[in-house]
């Protein structure tokens, strides 16, 4: 079962190359059976990439 649904706003780890590259917040935008893809955001505005992290990473958090 995923933690997430679609909408959900969750932060990134500061482990990962987004987080280091200003991206520290998105938008859960679609769920697959291996992978949630977030649609990101840097300083609050969001950029043209959509990222996937695996279902089972603690590399996401659930904001709010």
């Amino acid at each position: 079962m995923c933690p997430f649904a679609v909408g959900d706003r969750v932060a990134l780890h500061p482990a990962t190359d987004w987080w280091r590259r200003g991206a520290r917040y998105g938008t859960v935008a679609k769920l697959g059976k291996k992978y949630i893809h977030v649609q990101l955001e840097v300083m609050g505005a969001p950029i043209k990439k959509t990222v996937r992290f695996y279902l089972t990473t603690d590399m996401l958090e659930r904001v709010g």
